[in-house]
C-alpha cells in the first residue's frame, strides 16, 4: 500500500465522511444505508466524498440538510478531506479483505467507524471502534464527535498498524519467503 507512516492530526475535525469510488455497487450501498439508517439520527454533519455518484444518490444526499455531497474530487482534495475529518464511517456488507480506503483513513485520519465485515482477517481492532449496526453506530458517532483524537489514540494507532501494516516489514517477510523457498 501507499502509506509509509501514520499522519493522523489530533483534536477534532467537524465532520464524519465516507470516501469511495461511489460508482461501485457496494460503496453506493454502503452510503444508502448510511443516509437511510444513520443521517437522520444525528446532529452532525456528514460529507459524502468520491467518484460518479449515481443520480439516485445524488437525490438521497440532498434529502439530508446534515449531508454535503463532494463529487468527482481530486486526489489532493480527497486527501484533505481524509486528514481534516473527525469521524470516517466505512462499512461493508461482505468480507472481501483488505480495503485501500480503509488504510488511507487508519494512516491519515482520525476515529474510525467500522463493522466487523469492514476489518475481517485485517487484524485492526485496537485501531479502529466496531460498531454492527445502526444502534450501535449511532452511539458510536455521538460519543465521539467531541472526543479530541489525542496523543494517546495516536499511540495505538500506530502500535497496531506498525505491527500489523507496516511496507518495510511486510516486504521483509516476502523476501524471507521467497529466500526460504528458493533453499527447497
Amino acid at each position: 500500500h501507499a502509506y509509509d507512516s501514520v499522519t493522523c492530526k489530533l483534536g477534532t475535525g467537524k465532520y464524519l465522511l465516507y470516501h469511495g469510488n461511489l460508482s461501485v455497487q457496494e460503496n453506493e450501498q454502503a452510503v444508502m444505508y448510511l443516509l437511510q439508517s444513520i443521517a437522520k439520527h444525528i446532529a452532525y454533519p456528514i460529507i459524502i466524498a468520491g467518484l460518479q455518484p449515481s443520480d439516485q444518490l445524488i437525490l438521497a444526499c440532498k434529502a439530508h440538510s446534515n449531508v454535503q455531497l463532494i463529487a468527482n474530487t481530486d486526489e489532493a482534495t480527497m486527501q484533505a478531506l481524509i486528514e481534516q475529518a473527525h469521524l470516517h464511517f466505512l462499512v461493508s456488507f461482505q468480507k472481501t479483505g483488505l480495503k485501500l480506503k480503509l488504510l488511507n483513513a487508519l494512516f491519515a485520519g482520525r476515529f474510525c467507524i467500522v463493522n466487523e465485515a469492514m476489518i475481517h482477517g485485517a487484524q485492526l481492532n485496537d485501531a479502529v471502534i466496531i460498531a454492527n449496526d445502526a444502534v450501535a453506530q449511532i452511539n458510536a458517532i455521538n460519543d465521539y464527535k467531541n472526543r479530541a483524537f489525542t496523543l494517546s489514540d495516536l499511540a495505538q494507532r500506530k502500535q497496531c498498524l506498525l505491527t500489523h501494516h507496516d511496507n518495510a516489514l511486510k516486504t521483509q517477510k516476502l523476501i524471507s519467503l521467497l529466500q526460504y523457498s528458493n533453499t527447497k
